[in-house]
């Protein structure tokens, strides 16, 4: 990969890539995960679950080979466990497959995933006699008529916990590597008469393994057209898939319509019947029912209800609530406020910090003075309320129900409900005044 990022962490459609190995274990009906780590790399960003999921590490602090990290994780099995082994480079495995390699599980043997492949390049190659597979010779070790061997390793085991035990101690590293491959272990079975068994997978990439930056981007290219494809069954429309970011941690409602270059993240959830438009960003937002998103806005942790409308250019940052038939328009930015049920907030303003009521029309221009430099205050516009344009309103303030804020108006003190303040200086008209300036008879100078 050429980085100091551990592989297993480099992301795939927005999540590490052991992150997806893990949740598709979990899918498949394992119980918990051991993972494999260096110097508590992994450990530090997953923690000790996975949505849910238990997850616990072995540390191996020098690498020396795939035997010897399933060696690390042996104090935390048990004998009577059968042990699904996965690369954690394996981004785009399902859950389905997981269950086929269990559902051969061989007691007192083992059983590997293979595929073939025109060009198996450095896999692993699988050596079979008489229906069983006897070896797994690694490339670098191969001779010439194992090379042109077309079926190879694809690095998921199941085996019993009571083999590992046994077996694991007796790997040895007298190859080109110097390294303890677990691979040996299907040539020790071979040797005490309990041959492994090979179940092979199509090469569709539900398989396909992460070496370096190309394989990554072709890995979250394959998720992503498999998440794609998922809510379009469901009834959703994307317009250009090539074009269309969704993480698979996202729920989308039928008839929801997602324009070019949308990228939907982390927890979002779109309702029904909703409209995203052009690279539109959403990030852990939550959308009801027949919300229109028109182009390039965005959104991170925050909520619109149904029948809102966001956009063009607008911004909803963490806390934003948007109320049922609420208008938020062009290069308008929102932050901890809620804008009430039908309330209007559509050009060129910045509202943090704020409580607003139903009914509520902010004009263009508007701030909320939230912050004093040290601290950050509340502003609250009841039910009913107009805000006219360029308004500063410094917070603490209360704007009373029904209360009306002329133009140009700079706010610092409570609104009674019903009245109108202003607090602009009185406009002065000047007659004469250019004719003076220029110091002629009317003619502007050139």
């Amino acid at each position: 990969m050429k980085s100091q990022t551990p592989k297993p962490l480099h992301r795939v459609l927005g999540r590490p890539m052991v992150v997806h190995v893990i949740r598709a274990a979990a899918q498949s009906g394992c119980s918990r995960a051991v993972v494999v780590e260096k110097d508590g790399a992994i450990s530090s960003v997953l923690g000790e679950s996975v949505d849910g999921f238990p997850v616990s590490y072995a540390a191996q602090d020098v690498p020396l080979g795939t035997g010897d990290a399933v060696r690390c994780t042996l104090p935390q099995l048990r004998s009577d466990d059968v042990v699904v082994i996965l690369n954690a480079d394996l981004p785009c495995i399902t859950a389905e497959a997981i269950r086929r390699l269990m559902q051969a599980h061989i007691p007192e043997s083992l059983v590997v995933a293979t595929s073939r492949c025109d060009e198996p390049g450095s896999y692993g190659r699988i050596v079979r006699a008489d229906g069983g597979v006897v070896a797994i010779v690694e490339a670098k070790d191969a001779t010439e008529e194992q090379l042109a061997i077309q079926e190879v390793n694809q690095g998921l085991y199941v085996v019993g916990g009571d083999v590992l035990a046994e077996l694991i101690p007796q790997l040895g590293n007298s190859n080109a590597q110097g390294e303890f491959y677990l691979t040996d272990l299907v040539h020790l079975l071979a040797q005490s008469g309990r041959p492994a068994d090979g179940i092979e997978f199509d090469n569709s990439g539900e398989l396909m393994g992460v070496n370096d930056r190309v394989q990554l981007a072709e890995a979250d290219a394959s998720l992503r057209g498999r998440v794609l494809k998922h809510h379009m069954e469901q009834g959703v429309t994307i317009e250009d898939p090539a074009r269309t970011v969704v993480e698979d941690s996202v729920t989308i409602g039928a008839d929801t319509v997602l324009e070019v270059d949308v990228t939907l993240r982390g927890t979002t959830r779109i309702g029904s019947g909703c409209h995203i438009g052009q690279g539109s960003i959403l990030t852990n937002a939550v959308v009801g029912d027949n919300v229109t998103v028109l182009p390039y806005s965005i959104m991170d942790d925050a909520v619109v209800e149904d029948g809102a409308r966001v956009g063009p250019f607008a911004r909803l940052r963490p806390g934003a609530h948007l109320c049922a038939e609420s208008r938020v328009g062009n290069f308008v930015e929102l932050k901890k406020t809620r804008l009430g049920v039908g309330s209007k907030a559509n050009h060129l303003s910045y509202l943090g910090d704020a409580e607003i009521g139903e009914g509520v029309n902010v004009g263009a221009g508007t701030i909320t003075c939230n912050y004093d430099g040290t601290h950050k205050y509340k502003t609250v516009m009841e039910d009913g309320v107009f805000i006219g344009s360029d308004t500063q309103i410094v917070a603490p303030v209360t704007v009373g129900k029904g209360a009306y804020v002329g133009a140009g108006s700079t706010v610092t003190e409570d609104v009674p409900a019903g009245a109108l303040a202003i607090s602009r200086t009185p406009q002065v008209n000047k007659e004469g005044w250019v004719e003076r300036k220029s110091g002629s008879s009317g003619e502007k100078e050139s």
